[in-house]
């Protein structure tokens, strides 16, 4: 045997049909509202029987829910099965309703291995398990020298400069996931390669792009790469 509810969705009563015992326990109409309220049982006929009607409910998150129950006596066996069956009905909502919840956004952690920036980038921003590592050239210090020789070398100290910054996060090359290579000849790939690859073992490399582009100063390569955290 069903029974109609009344539930609050956008300011509006939408009638729903529930199941699961006799009229005496299901639900008759649906409380809204955002904060919670102490879950408790009305007897909506004026009787005094020591058992209550009409469960109060919430659907606060978009689903009905069971927000809880005072203490109540149930004398019969069939009344405590019949309530308990109307009550498995919103159980099922409330479980709905709590994995709906939107997770809170995790803070960003801006990472600086040599202090403050001195250009309007972080050389890399933590948010919650990934580490963003911006794109790092063959240069050493703050300044925006690069290593003299080309590719070969200037390839090496990308990969060290972003192992550092790494190191400032608590991760290894290890822990790298993804990573852009911006070349300014792609005939240099395979001569970026070869020092590339030395920095991971087991064939463990991140996944990766290549693409020929016009880069700062003059540089041959850059990398720009997402890491794991542990």
């Amino acid at each position: 045997m069903g029974r109609s509810v009344l539930v609050r969705r956008g300011g509006k009563s939408v009638p729903v049909t529930l199941t699961g015992g006799p009229l005496g326990v299901i639900p008759q109409k649906v409380y809204t509202g955002t904060r919670p309220r102490e879950g408790r049982f009305r007897n909506t006929r004026g009787s005094p029987l020591p058992w209550s009607d009409r469960p109060v409910l919430d659907e606060s998150c978009g689903r009905t829910s069971f927000e809880g129950m005072s203490a109540i006596s149930l004398f019969s066996r069939p009344r405590r099965l019949a309530l308990a069956a109307a009550l498995g009905v919103a159980a099922v909502s409330l479980t709905a309703c709590a994995g709906a919840r939107p997770t809170p956004a995790a803070e960003p952690e801006f990472i600086h291995p040599d202090g403050p920036p001195v250009n309007p980038f972080s050389p890399a921003v933590r948010v919650g398990n990934l580490v963003f590592v911006s794109g790092t050239l063959g240069t050493t210090g703050t300044g925006l020298t690069l290593v003299p020789g080309g590719i070969t070398p200037e390839t090496r100290q990308v990969m060290e400069n972003i192992k550092r910054t790494l190191a400032a996060a608590g991760l290894g090359m290890d822990r790298l996931v993804k990573c852009t290579a911006f070349l300014a000849d792609l005939k240099e790939w395979p001569a970026m390669n070869e020092v590339y690859r030395s920095y991971f073992g087991n064939g463990k490399y991140p996944a990766r792009a290549a693409v020929q582009a016009t880069l700062l100063n003059g540089a041959r390569v850059e990398l720009e790469c997402v890491a794991a955290a542990k």
